[in-house]
């Protein structure tokens, strides 16, 4: 089964959601995700790293290599690659698969043996490889997110990156632009730790307007997180997005080549508050 290619390198229209400034694709099924341990934003963008080196052969039963320097950033030290190394082995995901027409959850790990190379050497190098059932999720998939690799490192929060990753595999559904998940559905895909945040207030506080802020700042589309009541307590959210006109997309394209020093000033009001009568309750635990 052929793959699309994973970076592209040509210069384009930075307007253009596939100008080919660097870009990877993403499938579907890795998106909506459930972390059954969670982990850190390092965790997440490193995870996608390996996806993208590994993308041309990531069907195949064999080790992949990267140079810990693509995985290390500005640390100087391995020793981060060595503990989110271990947080993606040992980690269990699940996701919704189709199998003889009928739903199944599936479970498995995101990342299988490793090989890595001690010490700071500047040339040392990660061998890595992905579990069985992880390379049949990618090879059996139709529908992929297509992620702007310089866009994932701008976040500064997991939960902005995961709600990116949901954008970016909704944004060109045809005929639909909104979704509706139960509060703790919602939680999980956002990767929030289990017995945390559990009164909204501080759930919409902590992790849903920090990320729709930046998300709305960052993507390539709007979105807007909006809460819905069952009786005196918030159950459900519904998110609703649609994509950015000329003006937004440059807003955005400006902000990422803007330094971090000073963004999360520069977001201050940016927030989409939750709207209809969910915002105006006296919000209890869930």
């Amino acid at each position: 089964m052929a793959k699309a290619v994973t970076e592209y390198r040509t210069e384009g229209n930075p307007l253009d959601p596939d100008d080919g400034r660097a870009t990877m694709v993403k499938p579907s099924e890795l998106i909506d995700v459930r972390e059954m341990k969670p982990l850190t934003l390092y965790d997440r963008r490193s995870f996608n790293l390996l996806v993208a080196n590994a993308w041309d052969e990531i069907e195949e039963d064999k080790d992949h290599v990267i140079p810990k320097a693509a995985l290390r950033g500005t640390h100087k030290d391995n020793d981060r690659i060595r503990d989110t190394v271990h947080r993606l082995m040992s980690t269990i995901i699940e996701m919704d698969v189709i199998r003889n027409g009928k739903k199944f959850v599936r479970s498995t790990q995101l990342l299988g043996p490793t090989d890595r190379e001690e010490g700071d050497d500047e040339t040392g190098v990660l061998y890595y490889s992905f579990p069985k059932a992880m390379r049949t999720i990618i090879k059996n998939s139709t529908t992929y997110g297509r992620l702007r690799t310089e866009v994932m490192f701008c976040f500064s929060s997991k939960y902005a990156l995961a709600l990116y990753e949901m954008m970016q595999k909704r944004g060109r559904l045809q005929h639909k632009n909104t979704d509706e998940f139960s509060v703790e559905a919602f939680k999980s895909l956002l990767g929030v730790p289990k017995k945390k945040l559990t009164a909204f207030s501080d759930f919409r506080k902590k992790a849903i307007e920090p990320a729709v802020a930046e998300v709305n700042a960052l993507g390539d589309y709007r979105v807007q997180i909006d809460g819905i009541r069952t009786g005196r307590s918030i159950t459900k959210v519904r998110m609703i997005w649609f994509p950015k006109d000329e003006q937004g997309l440059r807003a955005a394209y400006t902000e990422i080549q803007r330094h971090k020093a000073g963004r999360s000033a520069r977001l201050a009001g940016t927030v989409e508050r939750l709207a209809g009568p969910a915002a105006d309750l006296n919000d209890n635990p869930v």
